[in-house]
């Protein structure tokens, strides 16, 4: 968002809630620290760099909640940010993105 001017993965998740009509929470999860971006790393520091990063905000007890993303890589975010709402209470945690980095 920092660089683009605008949160793509929220005006995504906004057209994704208004299509099937489930309400849009926001900041129910929030950055504990402060991250370097993930572009420059390979797998395994992708996935210490988000190691602890990431703490919830708001009441997610018995929760379905869906993460949307507008890329995916290594899928270190999804899965940190799911570990922390699945131990904060969340009943399921599913992963929506755009778009996927294939190697070819």
């Amino acid at each position: 968002m920092r660089e683009r001017g605008f949160n793509q993965s929220e005006m995504i998740t906004k057209v994704i809630c208004g299509n099937f009509k489930i309400k849009m929470g926001t900041s129910i999860l929030v950055r504990k620290r402060d991250t370097p971006h993930q572009t420059t790393f390979d797998r395994a520091l992708r996935f210490k760099n988000v190691e602890n990063a990431f703490k919830v905000n708001k009441k997610v007890e018995g929760a379905n909640i869906l993460l949307v993303d507008d890329i995916c890589t290594t899928g270190a975010t999804f899965l940190e940010a799911s570990k922390v709402l699945l131990n904060a209470g969340a009943a399921n945690v599913e992963c929506f993105v755009l778009s996927k980095k294939l190697k070819v």
